[in-house]
């Protein structure tokens, strides 16, 4: 069964949601415990995490455009021409 547009939209927010959250604490309780030298204020942790929340967000995009896309055809006939070819 096919996503509809809100249902996507849905899915993407939470799962940026639950992993901001999750990349916020472990910074906050993980870090200061194996890496003492990194530990930071909440809210600079907070401002990191949005750091690479957005890179992250980045990225996904552009491959999920990436392979929307009709250029993911060529990878996939070059993929195809690798296996005939061994």
């Amino acid at each position: 069964m096919k996503q509809t547009r809100l249902e996507s939209i849905i899915e993407v927010f939470l799962n940026t949601a639950t992993g901001f959250v999750i990349s916020w604490l472990v910074w906050l309780f993980v870090v200061p415990v194996f890496w003492p030298e990194l530990a930071t204020p909440p809210s600079v942790a907070f401002w990191l995490t949005v750091l690479f929340t957005v890179t992250s967000i980045t990225r996904s995009y552009g491959w999920r455009r990436f392979f929307a896309g009709d250029v993911h055809r060529a990878v996939h006939r070059f993929v195809l021409r690798l296996k005939t070819t061994n």
